[in-house]
């Protein structure tokens, strides 16, 4: 289980998430024989901001099946959130080749 990754915004585009996520994909498929990958991710960026990332999951070919609002903050990796920080949105995210899954 991997609890936190991420990229540093300034190597963004430069293909390192997507070789970071074939290679985990790949090893749930073939090493854990998986049939679903199901991710979490943060709805914004470090600065409060909608989050790119909901773009490039969607280009990978997962769909978003679930959004939960956290009360705090403990997904920031960089930033400590500022008194105009209450609540993040947590999309869940399927990777499923049967089509959309829901948890």
């Amino acid at each position: 289980m991997i609890s936190g990754l991420f990229v540093y915004q300034e190597f963004q585009g430069l293909g390192i998430g997507n070789a970071i996520m074939d290679t985990l994909e790949n090893q749930d498929r073939t090493v854990f024989k998986a049939h679903v990958v199901t991710v979490s991710t943060a709805a914004v960026d470090q600065n409060g901001l909608d989050s790119q990332t909901r773009m490039w999951y969607q280009r990978r070919g997962y769909k978003q099946i679930k959004v939960v609002s956290l009360s705090s903050s403990p997904f920031y990796l960089r930033s400590i959130p500022d008194s105009r920080t209450k609540s993040i949105k947590l999309p869940l995210w399927t990777l499923t080749p049967h089509g959309l899954f829901w948890l």
